[in-house]
């Protein structure tokens, strides 16, 4: 056998030549890619970052030990020859394993204070040439035991690193190297869980692909750090990574670093890794996985395709068209839901009976149309008092001495399985707590209606420091709608009106503006339903008003008024007038 090349000519010989640009039919190419990757690093190292020459080459006396593989099929070194059947069971060729600067040597491994001596694969790790890590894989044959248990090989681990403190480059890194790509562009960048999983990808005809140093667990933060600047290149990376739970966590945190520059793959079924489809499915198949790349599916973006049987749906007539609320037609042509869920906001000056309203208008949604209510109610502290408020509405009775109690209990147990507290005694008083113990009632109950009256008790913290009162409360909606929206529940936030004194120091009966309320906007900006209850309680003046002054989705309704009167047991019965009200009331009120 000839003499081996030493590892640093084979590297120097081999670099003269740079890797071909392998072009990818519909390849993405989202810019500023290493702009993003600089601002993740730097949220591990701060604005001083490594680079590519902070880390060290290996010493002579470690690489020495190295020996290339050849081309002969037959070669007469045993150990070399172990190493090559390896390669050959896996689906690599020796082309393949020369270009990569594969190498190999034997190399004693301890199990278990047992050593053994085995014949051992070299992964090189390369910068700008300058070989700075190594990996060992023992490539010792088994034979095969039963047919459940057949035949393979060892598969035992070591590093040799040069210890540098910004721990291990990714393997071939360089195939990114700007002196190597001499100004050419690289349309994908293939990032996988394994070193073996980029022979396969070069053996499928792609040149630009890097290996996570230490498999699923490595931090991108802290491996791409040296070598953001190479990025500048890459216009996007497809991930890789390994079918099991550690190789989709792993992608899913690549996911997060790279956003919206990388795509996933799709590997078939009866396959772990990439490695695995070149090994059970040929070159042709591999080259199909990534053609096919995908970006992270997101439900940010909806396409025109995706939704082709819902449009379909609402042009023939044939969707949601909402809910009475059971008041009657002039309370419907203003306010009639659907099942979407979202944000509901209601306002009225002090005692103009907007909690009241509330209770009748949740007793009407659960005996005419089933729903599930949750009330985080702090006007009403006393929770049994409110429940026996309830059952009176429920009995239309504001009397219920005289009741038989099994008609108390029928109602009790019809409430005990449409609506329930949220008591906040001693527990936080935030959105983020109160939306994750609704959202606890909702999994184990199922939730149609969250009612918070009012909101001026929850506790806003500042997202971010020097946070407005406006920017919180903006926080606090954008949560509760989009958590609504999410699971199809229509949260109801009552909100009191900015204080507009008059002369006496009370407040006045003006209707209320959306820019009157609770000191910010963006009540009326975010709501899909905002409304304003106005009680009147004057000479030849008995009524409630509703006003409805936004209606997102005016589909079904369109802002209004509508007047009701109160019973004496709490419930409101839709009018066509005020004065329909009076007439109501004189006949029925009036002693």
């Amino acid at each position: 056998m000839s003499n081996p090349k030493h590892i640093s000519t084979i590297l120097m010989e081999t670099f003269q030549n740079p890797f071909s640009i392998s072009e990818t039919p519909g390849a993405r190419q989202p810019q500023h890619i290493g702009a993003r990757i600089r601002e993740k690093v730097t949220e591990t190292y701060g604005a001083t970052l490594p680079v590519p020459g902070d880390f060290k080459p290996l010493t002579a006396e470690k690489i020495s030990i190295l020996r290339p593989l050849t081309v002969r099929n037959t070669p007469a070194d045993s150990t070399e020859a172990a190493v090559q059947q390896y390669l050959r069971s896996i689906g690599i060729s020796l082309d393949t394993a020369q270009a990569l600067e594969l190498c190999y040597l034997s190399h004693t491994f301890v199990h278990d204070s047992q050593k053994t001596t085995l014949p051992t694969l070299v992964y090189p790790f390369t910068v700008n040439g300058k070989l700075v890590s190594l990996k060992y894989r023992s490539c010792g044959y088994v034979p095969a035991k039963s047919p459940e248990k057949p035949d393979g090989y060892t598969k035992d681990w070591n590093q040799v690193t040069s210890h540098s403190e910004f721990g291990i480059t990714p393997c071939f890194i360089d195939t990114i190297a700007p002196e190597h790509l001499a100004g050419q562009r690289v349309p994908q960048l293939i990032i996988t869980e394994g070193e073996k999983d980029c022979l396969a990808l070069y053996e499928a005809g792609y040149r630009h692909f890097i290996s996570v140093p230490t498999g699923a667990s490595s931090d991108p933060g802290k491996f791409l750090a040296p070598f953001v600047d190479w990025f500048a290149a890459v216009d996007s990376v497809i991930l890789c990574g390994d079918s099991d739970y550690p190789g989709r966590q792993m992608t899913h945190t690549l996911c997060e670093f790279f956003g919206p520059h990388a795509s996933l793959v799709d590997l078939p079924a009866d396959c772990k890794d990439i490695a695995d489809v070149l090994l059970k499915h040929g070159k042709e198949e591999v080259q199909r996985v990534i053609r096919q790349a995908h970006p992270r599916p997101t439900k940010a973006i909806r396409y025109v395709a995706d939704q082709q049987n819902e449009i379909i749906s609402i042009l023939q007539n044939r969707y949601d068209h909402g809910y009475a609320l059971g008041y009657g037609p002039l309370t419907d042509r203003v306010f009639h839901p659907d099942h979407t869920g979202g944000l509901v906001v209601v306002s009225g000056q002090p005692n103009s009976g907007k909690s009241d309203f509330l209770n009748d208008l949740m007793m009407h949604l659960m005996t005419r149309q089933d729903m599930r209510i949750l009330f985080l109610s702090f006007e009403h502290p006393n929770k049994a008092k409110h429940i026996a408020h309830m059952v009176e509405l429920h009995r239309q009775s504001s009397d219920l001495s005289l009741c038989p109690e099994e008609k108390m209990l029928e109602s009790i147990d019809f409430l005990q399985h449409h609506m329930a507290h949220l008591d906040l005694q001693g527990e936080e008083r935030t959105p983020e707590h109160i939306l994750e113990l609704a959202d606890q009632h909702r999994r184990q109950s199922g939730l149609d209606y969250f009612i918070i009256d009012p909101y001026l008790f929850i506790e806003l913290k500042p997202a971010k420091k020097n946070e407005s009162e406006t920017e919180s409360i903006k926080h606090m909606l954008t949560l509760f709608q989009t958590w609504g929206q999410e699971h199809h529940i229509w949260v109801y936030i009552v909100a009191h009106p900015r204080k507009n004194p008059n002369n006496h120091g009370g407040f006045t009966n003006d209707d209320i503006s959306p820019n009157d309320i609770a000191s910010s906007a963006h009540w009326s900006n975010l709501a899909d339903f905002l409304f304003v209850i106005k009680r009147e309680n004057e000479d030849n003046r008995h009524y409630t008003e509703l006003r409805m002054i936004k209606v997102r989705d005016q589909n079904l309704c369109s802002p209004g008024r509508t007047y009701y009167v109160r019973t004496d047991y709490g419930s409101y019965l839709e009018q066509p007038s005020p004065e329909a009200c009076e007439e109501w009331y004189v006949e029925h009120m009036v002693r």
